[in-house]
């Protein structure tokens, strides 16, 4: 979801065509996607082998073992809710001056803002390299992830 306002205005006065605007945007990224929420389950081709403590890749069949009911692993995973939120913002001023009839002259300034990015559940990372170590008893390893926008 995203939301996005804007504005531009024009004034024509003389030989100048003065344009200016303004833009603003706020992306909002609100989701719940778990990696796998019924779990994952692995079946090997071990089970129905004709040696099952013999790995082989010509004996045996992974489905056959899933319908005999041996699994060989399996995995959950537990994921968390991602809230963040960031926007842009963008202004500028321009002038289109006609000098003469053969000459126009076009002047313009631009600015843009990028604002980072942040999480409502502060889990966002980075390397921050002039952080102090976790590791202090090495000299030479320098910077750490500290978890905190």
């Amino acid at each position: 979801m995203s939301t996005r306002s804007q504005g531009s205005i024009t004034k024509i006065q003389g030989g100048h065509t003065i344009k200016a605007g303004v833009e603003y945007r706020q992306y909002h990224e609100n989701y719940f996607q778990p990696n796998t929420p019924n779990g994952s389950l692995t079946f090997s081709r071990n089970q129905t082998a004709q040696n099952p403590l013999v790995s082989s890749s010509t004996q045996g069949d992974g489905l056959a073992s899933a319908l005999l009911g041996f699994g060989s692993g399996g995995a959950m995973s537990i994921d968390y809710p991602t809230a963040q939120t960031a926007g842009y913002f963008g202004t500028y001023v321009n002038d289109d001056w006609r000098i003469s009839r053969k000459l126009t002259l076009n002047v313009g300034l631009r600015y843009d803002f990028d604002i980072p990015r942040t999480d409502r559940y502060n889990r966002i990372n980075w390397l921050d390299l002039s952080a102090p170590s976790p590791i202090a008893d090495n000299p030479t390893v320098e910077g750490a992830l500290p978890r905190a926008i």
